[in-house]
């Protein structure tokens, strides 16, 4: 998602973008740009596109703490660039960062001391140069390889390079086709992945209102079933299967691992959620029994992933639900959900906070959060 959004707004960026021409520098309105190529400042929003040419100069580099210490979310390096300078990124504070095949040179500590940074998609090869401690002072890194790249060559650069071992590496597929039964498969390295196509629970009908929310939720692995045959939806769904489903998401859209806990089965799920700042250390549940449906609204509010990206689609005020008010426990996270088109109570708009919430009823739930175009827009006034 992010990355498809990043490819929009540099295609604004190119279209819209007004140069203004001198001897030394090309003048944009995010960019200040040397006439060989080379960007050297940079002064625009948090998300950043570095555009492969600017008024039809071709960038190769990004100059020496060019970006050093701005306070940047993401940045989106388009092909065509060769090299990423000294410094060039230092202190800032990006949270990933896509780098093309076409970099062949990344100076010493181009990425260092960036505190923030969580992901780093590097389509290059193993001839490419990183610099010593090109990211050095960063914390837990996830590396995504192409899986035609020599990777245990890469990984001994990125060692080398971070200077520490708290890191993954992370192979993704180059070469992705379908085969007759529409299973996934690399021609690059022959990787296979089978495609659900149905679900394997004989108790959830083809024809019942929460088909293919089951098979949403079911296919990203955010819930499992009973049994291999039993979803069993009918069923509540306990505050611990409640966390599971808010770390799976969070997982899936962070790319962030998930550790060990001693204790039930859902210790890891409540822990991650503590760790990650979905659940409140505060805030302490009943794992093992049903969850009500407002303590579902807290867990669920808080591990949207597309909460920085959308504006809300409804304008539901507490007083237009019936059943909630200023006194409902966790009425902040009730409104939140409503307005984001994630829950939308009965045909009177009553949330019912004191319920439980069944099985059924969470993958729905589950479906909206992950789908964006599955949320509901609910009629004005």
């Amino acid at each position: 998602m992010k990355k498809t959004l990043l490819l929009l707004l540099s295609l604004i960026l190119v279209i819209s973008s007004v140069s203004v021409a001198s001897a030394e520098v090309i003048m944009l309105p995010d960019f200040t740009t040397t006439k060989e190529g080379e960007i050297i400042d940079y002064h625009g929003e948090e998300w950043v596109v570095v555009p492969d040419a600017v008024n039809g100069t071709p960038v190769k580099k990004i100059g020496d703490k060019a970006f050093f210490d701005l306070d940047i979310e993401d940045v989106y390096l388009s092909e065509g660039l060769t090299t990423i300078g000294k410094s060039a990124f230092e202190g800032s504070n990006t949270k990933s960062v896509d780098i093309p095949s076409s970099v062949k040179v990344i100076e010493e500590r181009a990425f260092a001391n960036c505190e923030e940074l969580l992901t780093v998609f590097m389509s290059f090869d193993e001839n490419t140069t990183i610099g010593d401690d090109a990211f050095l002072g960063t914390g837990h890194l996830i590396f995504y390889l192409n899986c035609n790249a020599d990777t245990q060559a890469m990984e001994r650069n990125i060692l080398l390079a971070k200077g520490d071992l708290d890191l993954e590496v992370h192979i993704r597929h180059v070469a992705t086709e379908y085969d007759d039964n529409g299973n996934v498969i690399c021609t690059e390295c022959g990787y296979r992945e089978e495609v659900l196509w149905e679900l394997p629970f004989t108790d959830v009908k083809e024809d019942s209102w929460y088909y293919y929310s089951v098979m949403s939720a079911y296919a990203n692995r955010i819930i499992a079933g009973k049994t291999e045959t039993i979803f069993d939806p009918d069923a509540d769904m306990t505050c611990g299967e409640a966390a599971k489903i808010a770390a799976s998401v969070h997982m899936i859209f962070n790319n962030a691992p998930l550790g060990e806990s001693e204790g039930a089965w859902y210790q890891k799920y409540v822990d991650y959620c503590y760790d990650n700042g979905i659940i409140d250390k505060s805030v302490v549940f009943d794992w093992s029994k049903p969850i009500t449906r407002a303590q579902m609204a807290y867990i669920f509010a808080n591990c949207d992933p597309f909460d920085d990206w959308f504006e809300n689609i409804n304008d539901v005020q507490v007083s237009d639900i019936p059943d909630v008010s200023s006194a409902t426990p966790f009425v902040y996270q009730i409104l939140t959900l409503y307005n984001k088109g994630i829950v939308v109570g009965d045909e009177a708009m009553s949330f019912h906070p004191n319920d439980n919430i069944k099985r059924c009823e969470a993958a729905a739930i589950v479906s909206r959060i992950m789908d964006w175009h599955e949320r509901v827009e609910l009629p004005k006034g």
